[in-house]
């Protein structure tokens, strides 16, 4: 169950069904919590994962980029599983869909960092901000088991 602001707009909405889609064929959850925060922020936690995501249409700019997907936090219970790289995956087409041209992991941590790395992200100029296009990303994945 997704709690929705009124004046979501129907880009956000399909990016939200398709993540909720995905968590639930993943870990077998027939209901999911989760708290739409602004009209441009999602959070949700259970027991196998926990997620704060935003979706950037134009409204600010995150590190000079617009149209952004940002990841500001993302934890799975079990690790080393690819649930990461399962879940960009799954959402690629409907970031392509409403007009997304990148994706962003902010402050990232270790595991973030890696798979941020792995996947060819450039790096902000902190280090901690991590950022790539959708077409490299999605190529990227491609060499990716």
């Amino acid at each position: 169950m997704i709690y929705l602001p009124k004046d979501i707009s129907p880009q956000q909405l399909a990016l939200y069904g398709a993540i909720s889609t995905f968590l639930k064929e993943r870990f077998g959850y027939k209901r999911l919590r989760f708290d739409c925060i602004s009209e441009s922020r999602l959070q949700g936690r259970m027991s196998k994962f926990e997620l704060f995501l935003r979706v950037n249409i134009n409204q600010y700019s995150w590190n000079g980029l617009d149209n952004i997907f940002i990841i500001a936090r993302i934890a799975f219970q079990e690790r080393r599983k690819g649930h990461f790289t399962a879940l960009i995956r799954s959402i690629l087409p409907t970031l392509e869909q409403i007009g997304m041209q990148y994706i962003g992991i902010e402050a990232a941590n270790t595991a973030s960092s890696q798979f941020a790395r792995k996947i060819g992200m450039n790096t902000s100029n902190d280090n901690r901000n991590f950022y790539g296009s959708l077409s490299d990303i999605k190529l990227a994945l491609l060499s990716i088991d």
